[in-house]
């Protein structure tokens, strides 16, 4: 399965929009719910991490094409494993 493309926007009113303007995601603060269990300022952090997704998977995939370059150089040899399970777990394929 592929994402929407990237790169994600955050239209400030609690949705996250792909690249063609679709919304790909929605927080509770932004569509309104009354009974939010966190701060205003932390719904917004939220936005701002899950509207940066794409481009955050941009650079680990191209860290991880250094890191096979670079073999075990990088001074911790799990990192490349431990970016690879992060990539697993957001059920990308690489």
């Amino acid at each position: 399965m592929k994402h929407s493309p990237g790169p994600w926007t955050n239209d400030g009113g609690g949705r996250i929009r792909d690249a063609k303007g679709r919304k790909v995601a929605s927080t509770k603060f932004g569509d309104g719910a009354s009974s939010m269990k966190i701060s205003i300022e932390e719904a917004r952090a939220n936005e701002e991490l899950i509207a940066a997704a794409p481009s955050l998977l941009k650079e680990l995939k191209r860290f991880l094409r250094q890191a096979d370059r670079l073999g075990t150089c990088l001074g911790d040899a799990n990192l490349p494993d431990a970016a690879r399970a992060a990539i697993k777990s957001a059920g990308v394929r690489r």
